[in-house]
Order: structure tokens, then sequence, then C-alpha cells
């Protein structure tokens, strides 16, 4: 079985989410996980409880630092992806094994406080643009899946699906 990680700063929206739907998407063949490099406390209910309304499970999401997956008994893991701005990209640690790391340029929902509707369609837009892309990357197969590989064409094909989606 294949591991993805998915970094964000705070890990309690686009990480998770990405988290999510790589474990279900391809049971048995690739996991999710997520951590932040500042994690929040928690995941904000309405995340959680959209991401249930997609019939993900939930149970195991929680908001966790990056360090929770480092020192001699950490998880390893054959992707690193990251799903903020590039700074949190370089800001990550060399990983064990020597993963392949690609970066997923995904903006921040700007979520409004008290405008269900909005945010609802916020969640929307992200659940299908990351949905679309993690499909593309599961679809690959292994031998086109290389560091060079990843690291540009997935990116890339992130990219259109976001200038498709606009």
């Amino acid at each position: 079985m294949k591991r993805v990680l998915f970094i964000c700063r705070s890990n309690n929206g686009r990480s998770i989410m990405a988290e999510a739907i790589t474990s279900a998407i391809a049971p048995g063949q690739f996991r999710g996980y997520s951590a932040g490099l500042e994690p929040g406390s928690d995941i904000p209910g309405f995340i959680l409880e959209f991401i249930k309304s997609r019939g993900l499970p939930t149970a195991r999401l929680k908001s966790k630092s990056y360090e929770h997956f480092t020192g001699l008994r950490a998880t390893k893991f054959d992707y690193v992806i990251t799903t903020c701005d590039k700074k949190v990209f370089e800001a990550c640690p060399v990983w064990p094994g020597q993963p392949t790391c690609a970066h997923w340029n995904i903006a921040v929902p700007e979520f409004r406080p008290g405008d269900d509707a909005f945010n609802r369609q916020l969640l929307e837009k992200l659940y299908d643009r990351l949905h679309a892309t993690i499909s593309m990357f599961v679809a690959l197969p292994d031998e086109v899946r290389s560091r060079m590989e990843v690291d540009d064409d997935i990116s890339r094909l992130y990219q259109e699906q976001i200038a498709l989606a606009c």
C-alpha cells in the first residue's frame, strides 16, 4: 500500500480533506495522512460535517503536527504533498526513505463566519478540486509516478484543473 502525507500550514481543512479522499478513493492501494507545520487544536465542525456528508469516514481525522510523523518509528511515506503556499513546501523536513515530494498550490478557502451557504460552496469547490486531482494521481501507473513526473506533471494537471474550474 502506498502512503501519501498531505501537509499544509494548519492541518484543519485542505490536508484533512485530502487525507480522507485519498483513503476512500483507492482503499487497499493508497492511504492518506495529513499534518501541519502549525496545526490548530481542532478541525472545525462544519468541515468534519461536510466530509461526513460526502460519505467519507472521519473517525481518525485530527489536526496534528508533521513532527507526529518524524523519528525512528515514524510511518514511512511514498509521497509527501504540500497543499498550500510554496513556503510550506520549502519548510518541510527531509523525510526518511526519500519519498517523492510535490507541491499542489491550493488556495486557503476564505470562509465567512455565519454564512453557511457561502462556506458550503467553498467546501464543494475545494472537494471537487481535490477529488479530481487525487483521482488523477492514484490512476497513474507506478512506473509513471516517478519523482520528476509527480513534481511536474501532477502539479501541472492540478493547475489545469483549477483553470478549468474557475
